[in-house]
């Protein structure tokens, strides 16, 4: 197999362990304890995202486009895992001095705490690796986290403990860290004058994109119920968006492979690797794309009873999940230009326009086909000007 195909599967394995741990938890502790996993888990993910500040992107922008090898990179990101562990320290102190306001125990929320800085070098280290290490050992760093999680509740299930689970957390942020230093010899730096500048307006251009990308959902369904729909009905919007948002997996699986490509070339050529992916793939796997994003929403009505009824809204979502699935391979093109701008105004344009349209198809058509549809109209807009900007440098370097 190519190194994409070998990138592609290590990666779909991450996701299958990430599955398979919730399940074990459920099958062998119950219910409460996955709630308690999840919380911790999913708490833990968004903390780290948000302490990354849109760095890994900034990193791999210095690397592709600016010229910068990974060792003259690695002061950066030792420099952040160091301000990290300082600010950890002060917050585990906090924590234990004031135990009485915090919303879980103190040892869970300082175990966490002191997992901060090795999950947020790990993250950073696997940015650098893309270029640096190429596109297998990249996936292997992407999904070594979840694999050390899924082994660490397994473990939790042989001592027949159902509690600990911020102590697995935390053992896989430190395994995986030092195994990202280790893979970079990230000891060995080399003093180098940065673009300041570049990096940190990259980084936080991109930190604005992805929480805009993760306010949409929340918004969307607590618009939906600003607007009088039943929990039912925001039920079953919460399960078309877990159908649009498969796509979004599918498409984080392939954009690094892209950018790498798309990245090591010129910015008015940087489509050419989409372009050749798009005639390599052709007609037929559109069309097998159309027929399961038509009709597997009505098959799963057939054998998941809830979903009966609602195969139209399911199938409008599964639509819009193709779309977001294109928007997002060729958006990784403009990322691979350094257009950052350009998709931030893209990214806060999507939630005006998802949440614009679905209020406004709200009263003709009903809130479980408005949100669909809205979500359809927002990618057709982002497509529509993805291809406008394509025009234009087409017809600049003409």
């Amino acid at each position: 197999m190519t190194p994409g195909l070998w990138s592609l599967l290590i990666q779909a394995t991450g996701s299958a362990a990430t599955v398979l741990a919730s399940v074990w938890v459920s099958w062998r502790f119950g219910l409460a304890a996955q709630g308690e996993y999840a919380l911790l888990r999913s708490s833990s993910d968004a903390v780290v995202a948000l302490l990354t500040l849109g760095l890994p992107q900034g990193l791999m922008h210095l690397q592709y486009r600016e010229g910068f090898s990974a060792q003259a990179l690695h002061p950066v990101v030792w420099r952040v895992v160091a301000a990290t562990l300082a600010g950890v320290l002060v917050f585990s102190a906090a924590a234990m001095q004031w135990p009485a306001v915090l919303p879980l125990p103190a040892a869970v929320l300082v175990t966490l705490a002191l997992a901060m800085p090795f999950w947020l070098g790990q993250r950073l280290w696997r940015a650098l690796a893309l270029r640096a290490l190429g596109v297998v050992p990249h996936a292997v760093l992407t999904a070594l986290p979840t694999w050390l999680i899924f082994l660490g509740v397994l473990g939790l299930g042989a001592l027949n403990r159902g509690a600990g689970f911020e102590q697995v957390l935390a053992l896989a942020a430190v395994l995986s860290g030092l195994a990202s230093v280790l893979a970079f010899r990230a000891w060995r730096t080399q003093a180098v004058a940065l673009p300041q500048g570049t990096l940190w307006e990259v980084s936080f251009q991109t930190l604005g994109q992805t929480l805009l990308a993760a306010v949409m959902p929340a918004a969307l369904l607590g618009l939906a119920k600003g607007m009088g729909a039943s929990l039912a009905e925001v039920g079953v919007l919460s399960l078309g968006l877990l159908v649009y948002e498969l796509f979004a997996v599918l498409a984080g699986y392939s954009a690094p492979l892209l950018y790498d490509r798309a990245a090591r070339l010129a910015p008015e050529h940087s489509t050419r690797p989409l372009t050749a992916w798009v005639r390599r793939a052709g007609l037929p796997f559109l069309g097998l794309a159309l027929t399961c994003a038509f009709v597997l929403p009505w098959l799963a009505g057939l054998f998941w009873p809830r979903l009966a009824g609602h195969e139209g809204p399911t199938t409008a979502m599964a639509l819009a999940g193709l779309l977001a699935l294109c928007a997002r391979l060729w958006a990784t093109t403009l990322q691979a230009q350094g257009r950052v701008s350009e998709l931030s105004w893209q990214a806060l344009g999507r939630l005006v326009v998802g949440l614009g349209a679905m209020a406004g198809l709200h009263h003709p058509l009903g809130i479980l086909l408005a949100a669909p549809l809205a979500l359809v109209l927002m990618e057709l807009l982002t497509l529509w000007r993805l291809w406008h900007l394509w025009r234009e440098q087409e017809r600049a370097s003409a």
